[in-house]
């Protein structure tokens, strides 16, 4: 991922480590297990734990997915593909 790209589209300011768990980059203690913690503002972190993005996260995704651009999304967003008629056979 293009981390400087993450930081200024999505307002994230940590685009490497955790809001949920704990440890270097809150990635050694899981969420739920003794000894995690959670950090105070999730809309600012690029990941939830260590191996799942935020809500956040994934309301960029869905967003792009839906009425991305071209630049982005190719062929097409889901919401052009979703507006298409099919052929009847």
């Amino acid at each position: 991922m293009r981390k400087p790209l993450l930081k200024t589209e999505g307002g994230f300011s940590n685009v490497s480590g955790a809001c949920c768990g704990d440890g270097p980059l809150r990635g050694q203690v899981q969420c739920g297990k003794e000894g995690y913690k959670v950090c105070q503002n999730p809309n600012q972190y690029l990941f939830w734990d260590y191996f799942h993005p935020s809500e956040y996260t994934y309301k960029l995704i869905s967003k792009a997915l839906w009425g991305g651009g071209h630049s982005r999304i190719q062929p097409m967003n889901l919401k052009t593909l979703a507006s298409m008629a099919i052929p009847r056979v």
